[in-house]
């Protein structure tokens, strides 16, 4: 459901210039994967989600993931059957959603986990047969998961220190086994390699502790596909500092709200925003750029003697 946050307006992080710390300086303690693969899509919808605390709106797609990898569990640990999936997803699902999106976008997506049946023309005796057979996310959730057998913790929580930032890491490991982790995703369409974001997030849980293996579940509404992180660890490790440091350096350069947004103008296709929230942010962004670029040189030579 919409909460009173989603509607509220920004809540702006100030920067403590009297720490040297970047991340801290702008009063950030810890890094999630989600924060720092946010940076490296748009650092501009970063600063809007971190900065001016403009938290996006759900939608019954976000949620969708979320309800599906419970159900899974439930099903792991029989705390559930499978006479129980629509019964109790569509439980879960409603609580999550509200009223966000319409009532044909929830009802799509919960077909979408708990699986349907398309039919062809209809036969001469009146009957329809079935054309295709979705099993949904739930299942294939299972199914992709329960020769593993029951995991020994759910929702683990990540927490590490980050090597020269001076800040913890932070995250959530779906299903954790016996030297391995498995993260459980949903998507429209099965993929012949992971996002570059799901590799990160992977390396990000592996820096916690090497030893332990490292995989992802990819689940659509027919079939699920389990992929793991091996040679691209390395260089996923990497990026993740390299993305740090830039991070690091802007926050390090920019001394108010300001500076950032003059540096990172705003991608809107990025936005799940309401009106409310829309106009707060248009408001920081003209108040960033009332000095143009000129009147900033001009001034920046007065400053330093040139005429």
């Amino acid at each position: 459901m919409i909460t009173k946050e989603d509607f509220a307006v920004a809540k702006i992080v100030k920067p403590n210039l009297e720490i040297k710390n970047p991340f801290i300086k702008w009063g950030k303690k810890k890094i999630s994967q989600s924060s720092f693969n946010s940076w490296a899509e748009s650092p501009a919808n970063w600063i809007a989600t971190y900065i001016l605390g403009l938290r996006q709106q759900g939608s019954p797609r976000m949620n969708a993931g979320t309800v599906s990898e419970s159900m899974t569990y439930k099903l792991l640990m029989g705390q559930i059957n499978y006479d129980d999936i629509v019964k109790e997803a569509e439980k879960e699902f409603s609580s999550k959603n509200g009223i966000l999106g319409t009532e044909d976008d929830r009802k799509a997506v919960l077909k979408d986990m708990i699986g349907y049946k398309t039919y062809g023309a209809k036969l001469k005796d009146g009957t329809k047969p079935v054309k295709n057979e979705y099993k949904g996310f739930i299942v294939n959730g299972y199914e992709g998961l329960k020769f593993l057998g029951k995991p020994i913790k759910y929702q683990s929580h990540v927490k590490y220190p980050l090597k020269y930032f001076g800040i913890n890491a932070d995250g959530w490991k779906d299903f954790s086994y016996k030297g391995y982790d498995v993260d459980m995703k949903t998507t429209g369409k099965m993929m012949s390699a992971l996002p570059i974001a799901y590799v990160r997030q992977l390396a990000f849980y592996k820096m916690e502790n090497e030893s332990i293996e490292q995989r992802l579940l990819l689940c659509t509404k027919d079939k699920s596909q389990m992929y793991v992180l091996e040679d691209s660890f390395k260089e996923a490790k990497e990026e993740i500092y390299h993305i740090l440091n830039t991070m690091a350096i802007a926050l390090t350069e920019c001394n108010s709200v300001e500076q950032l947004l003059e540096r990172y103008y705003p991608d809107w296709a990025y936005y799940r925003l309401n009106q409310r929230q829309k106009d707060e942010l248009r408001k920081h962004l003209a108040n960033a750029h009332k000095i143009s670029w000129k009147e900033k040189i001009e001034q920046s030579n007065f400053e330093k003697g040139i005429s």
